[in-house]
C-alpha cells in the first residue's frame, strides 16, 4: 500500500469553482462514496477576509451537481457541513480501482490537491489513466510507503474534530474532557487516550513531512 498525493484539474467541479469565484480555501475531511456515481463529502470551507457566508452556501444549494447541502457557519470565516456531490468524475472512480480518497483541499492555483492509498503502482496507473480519460489534468505530487499504525482510524479522527471545533484545544478550553467523553458516551480516560493516540499521530505525521521537506 502507499500514500499518494496528486494534484488534479477537474471540468466543472463545484470546489474549484468555489476557489475560484470567492477565493475559498475547500477542505474535503471525508468523502464516502454512494452507489456509482454520488459521494457523501464532509467539508470545511474558510471564507476570505470579508466574504459572505451566506452567499456561499446560497450559491451551493443552487448548482446542479451538488444534493443535501447542509452547511452552517461555525466560527468567524469558517463553513463546516456536508454535501452530497453528483457525478463526480474521480468519486465513482476511486472505489472500483483499489484506491481511497482520505481527504482533499484546494492549493494556491485552484487546484484540488487530493491525498489517497492506493494499493500498488498499477492501481495508481490506472487511476490516473480513468481521470485523464475523464478530462483532469493529474500530477503526481509525492508517493511514499503506507505505515498503517501512522493513521488515524475513524474514531480518533472524529474525535479529535469535534474536539478541536468544540475549543478543546483553545486557551482557556470552551469544554472539558468530561464533557467531550458524554458526548461519545465514554469514559473520560477512554476519550483522553483516543485523544493522545490521534495527536501523536497527527505530530508524528507532521514532524515527517517537514524531515522529507528538509525544514528541519
Amino acid at each position: 500500500m502507499r500514500k499518494v498525493v496528486l494534484s488534479i484539474r477537474l471540468k466543472d467541479n463545484w470546489v474549484r469553482d468555489l476557489s475560484e469565484k470567492f477565493g475559498a480555501k475547500v477542505h474535503i475531511h471525508r468523502s464516502i462514496p454512494i452507489g456509482d456515481r454520488l459521494a457523501r463529502d464532509l467539508v470545511e470551507i474558510k471564507i476570505k477576509e470579508g466574504g459572505s457566508a451566506e452567499e456561499i452556501i446560497s450559491y451551493l444549494k443552487k448548482r446542479p451537481d451538488l444534493d443535501d447541502v447542509e452547511m452552517v457557519v461555525a466560527g468567524k470565516n469558517t463553513i463546516v457541513g456536508a454535501v452530497t456531490v453528483t457525478g463526480c468524475a474521480g468519486c465513482f472512480i476511486l472505489p472500483d480501482k483499489d484506491s481511497f480518497l482520505i481527504s482533499a483541499e484546494t492549493g494556491e492555483n485552484h487546484e484540488i490537491i487530493w491525498h489517497l492509498v492506493v494499493r500498488n503502482g498499477e492501481n495508481l496507473k490506472k487511476l490516473i489513466d480513468h481521470l485523464k480519460n475523464a478530462g483532469c489534468e493529474v500530477e503526481i505530487k509525492k508517493v511514499s510507503p503506507l505505515n498503517i499504525e501512522e493513521m488515524l482510524t475513524e474514531k480518533e479522527e472524529e474525535i479529535i474534530y469535534i474536539a478541536y471545533k468544540r475549543g478543546y484545544f483553545d486557551y482557556p478550553k470552551k469544554i472539558g474532557i468530561r464533557e467531550l467523553a458524554k458526548m461519545f458516551n465514554v469514559s473520560p480516560s477512554t476519550l483522553s487516550e483516543s485523544l493522545r493516540r490521534g495527536q501523536r499521530k497527527i505530530m508524528e505525521k507532521y514532524f515527517s513531512e517537514m524531515a522529507h521537506e528538509h525544514i528541519f
